[in-house]
Formats: C-alpha cells, structure tokens, sequence
C-alpha cells in the first residue's frame, strides 16, 4: 500500500509451520512485517491457520480472516456406495502427492 496506495491482500497457507520444521524461522519474521506493515488483510485457510499467524508474528486479530477451502458436505446425501455398502471407505484427495507435509503418505494406511 505505501507504494502503490491500494490495499494489499496476503494469503498465508501454512507457511508458519513448514517454516519451522525446515529450520526457517525467520522466514516466519519476514513474513510477519509484510503482514503487519503492508498488509490490509491476511486471509487463512483455516481457523488454526488463524490462531497460529495472530501468535507467531503477533499480527492483530482484526487483519485475519478465515476463508475455509473446500465443499460445504451439508449440500451432499451420504448413504450407499454404488457397490451397495455403507461400510466401505471412500477417500479422495486432491493435491501435489510429493507435499511431505500434506500427510498423503498416510492414506493407504487409512482403514
């Protein structure tokens, strides 16, 4: 905003945590003066995503915003599978398989 006076929008995806376990804290310090100093909102995926920005570079809670990704699940009936079971587990996943920190590795160990 400073240069170009129009607002700016960050998005933080879970960047704070990433940051971490790769031992690039101070990534998260950069991204938190970006946040507070330009920033006129950041938007988060989710509400933890939420409670860890406004902790880590103590950004005000008034700049945060939640925008859940994803399909509102109350829109779909649940019942029977095309195989007749409602037992059975369906899964999907959309996403980059190679994301270690997506936890993807885990989904053939689902039962």
């Amino acid at each position: 905003m400073c240069a170009t006076g129009t607002p700016l929008v960050s998005f933080a995806h879970g960047e704070i945590e990433i940051n971490r376990r790769k031992g690039k804290s101070w990534l998260n310090w950069l991204n938190g003066i970006e946040y507070r100093l330009f920033s006129e909102r950041v938007i988060v995926n989710s509400a933890a995503n939420g409670q860890l920005i406004a902790t880590t570079p103590h950004l005000p809670s008034g700049k945060i915003q939640v925008v859940h990704l994803g399909l509102d699940l109350e829109q779909f009936q649940f019942g029977e599978t095309a195989t007749g079971s409602s037992e059975e587990l369906v899964l999907g996943y959309v996403g980059r398989l190679e994301m270690y920190c997506k936890g993807v590795d885990y989904l053939p160990k689902l039962k």
